[in-house]
């Protein structure tokens, strides 16, 4: 049986800190869909697309090439081919990412790449607990 644990709450309350915490006591992945958000941000704004004309960051979201890491310890956010990790949690994003998570068509587009984020994450645990399971049996 998977468990998904979701941590919400406002800017700055240490959702980041507790989730990351979490995941390596439990020894599940860690999906930072704050960050993906802000990766989602600073891809459109990078673009120079205006923030609100939501078919153009719907079209931005479902194309978005972004590497989401799940390692809790290893939280490197690629965006095309550029690490944006600091660029994302600098001012010019903090200031837009909520301008972009207003499109309700962004939100579902988003959730569904968080959804096949979590069933890759279910398949690699189900298959690691396998050929765990049967070295053990060996």
């Amino acid at each position: 049986m998977s468990v998904i644990i979701a941590i919400d709450g406002p800017a700055g309350s240490g959702k980041s800190s507790v989730s990351k915490e979490a995941a390596r006591r439990l020894g599940c992945g860690y999906l930072d869909t704050g960050a993906a958000y802000r990766s989602l941000a600073w891809d459109c704004l990078d673009q120079g697309l205006a923030l609100d004309q939501s078919d153009s960051i719907n079209a931005v979201a479902k194309s978005h090439e972004q590497l989401r890491p799940l390692n809790p310890d290893e939280q490197r956010h690629v965006v095309r081919g550029v690490d944006v990790t600091d660029a994302i949690r600098g001012e010019e994003v903090s200031s837009t990412v909520s301008a972009v998570a207003a499109h309700q068509e962004v939100r579902e587009t988003l959730n569904e790449d968080f959804a096949a984020s979590l069933s890759l994450l279910r398949i690699q645990e189900s298959s690691s607990k396998t050929r765990h399971h049967h070295r053990g049996g060996s």
